[in-house]
């Protein structure tokens, strides 16, 4: 049995300053896309109206870490920060052992659109810290989970979760410090947004 999802990610954007990017194919894992709000509150409101419901994760100083799932085995998962930033990724579910094997997608395209066709206009997409203009083309992206997934008992789910929490820790810190190259201050708006 094999279950398929399309995620369109940007492959071409357009900046605010008019410069134009282009996304390799190894890019729809890293979270250099993201979404910008100017009310991190109201979006957590939203999100949870959407179904959305908070999840255990690596702690990266979110205000909050929500998910939804989208099919029996793949979920989005949001990280909102007080800035404003939101971080977005689909994965296998958290529910299932693969959810440590398996690399997670960019999900920011697919949260902006889901948040703007659902009302919620006060979303941006930013690239590395600039406000994205105008997205010139996509990538579709298929995530194909092929055979059955493997539930994850409690105490099973637990020894992994550790162990995964202690490496994603270690991975996090790797992040940050590579975040921290593209944005001197750790997860900076747009410069013209901190006033």
């Amino acid at each position: 049995m094999s279950q398929k999802f399309i995620v369109r990610i940007p492959r071409e954007l357009e900046l605010e300053n008019g410069e134009k990017v282009a996304l390799g194919e190894d890019q729809i894992h890293r979270l250099d896309l993201a979404c910008l709000t100017f009310s991190p509150r109201r979006l957590i409101v939203k999100l949870v109206d959407l179904g959305f419901r908070p999840v255990p994760a690596v702690f990266l100083g979110e205000i909050v870490s929500m998910g939804k799932m989208l099919t029996e085995y793949l979920e989005i998962h949001v990280r909102v920060f007080k800035q404003g930033i939101v971080l977005s990724e689909i994965e296998v579910s958290r529910s299932y052992i693969e959810h440590l094997m398996y690399d997670p997608v960019n999900g920011s395209y697919y949260l902006y659109e889901l948040l703007r066709n659902n009302g919620f206009g006060d979303i941006k997409l930013i690239y590395r810290g600039k406000l994205v203009r105008a997205i010139l083309s996509f990538y579709e992206c298929e995530i194909v989970i092929e055979g059955c997934l493997h539930k994850m008992c409690e105490l099973s789910r637990n020894i992994l979760i550790a162990l995964r929490d202690s490496i994603r820790q270690r991975i996090s810190q790797s992040i940050s410090s590579l975040h921290r190259a593209f944005y001197p201050h750790p997860l900076q708006a747009p410069d013209r947004l901190q006033d």
